[in-house]
């Protein structure tokens, strides 16, 4: 069995690479953990009710409609897991990547993972420091624009305006 992790920022454009994960799966059973990065508590009672003080509340229901729609498109394909890690070091990821036995990491390449909450942690920072395989892929321009087009996330296809290229001259990856 394979541990994948998935990092998020609580939008649905940070959820494309689940296509990706389930097709270089080649039918073996994955485990997708959809991981969004606070800050530890720093108080003695936030560190009592640890457990109870994760924001759940708080997550964009965009997110959580997206987050349905590929575990019912992907059921008995793989297992889809979100949950908020704390996390302020690379150390503590680490521990997290050993403890859950994650072979390896999926991130977007060139997205700018937002600060969803007050206590977002930057992924990026803590996921080039990882022991596990990371796998960075592309999305096009027009993805990283504000979406929620949820049927798009569904069918893995990216929304292309008339203009098939992106400025660079540089042809776009799509790994739908």
């Amino acid at each position: 069995m394979k541990n994948v992790l998935l990092p998020t920022d609580l939008t649905v454009q940070s959820l494309r690479p689940v296509h990706k994960i389930v097709e270089g799966a080649n039918g073996e059973p994955v485990t997708v953990f959809i991981a969004h990065l606070i800050g530890p508590p720093t108080s003695i009672t936030d560190l009592l009710f640890i457990g109870q003080g994760k924001p759940y509340h708080k997550v964009p229901v965009s997110f959580k409609e997206a987050v349905q729609l590929l575990r019912n498109k992907y059921v008995g394909l793989v297992t889809i897991v979100f949950d908020f890690v704390y996390c302020n070091t690379s150390r503590y990821f680490n521990n997290f990547i050993e403890g859950h036995h994650i072979n390896e990491v999926y991130m977007l390449d060139n997205y700018k993972y937002k600060n969803s909450l007050p206590q977002s942690e930057n992924p990026v920072l803590h996921i080039n420091k990882c022991k596990a395989q990371l796998h960075k892929l592309s999305l096009h321009e027009e993805a990283t624009l504000d979406y929620l087009n949820l049927s798009s996330l569904l069918n893995g296809h990216e929304q292309m305006n008339s203009q098939e290229h992106n400025t660079s001259g540089k042809r776009a990856i799509s790994y739908s």
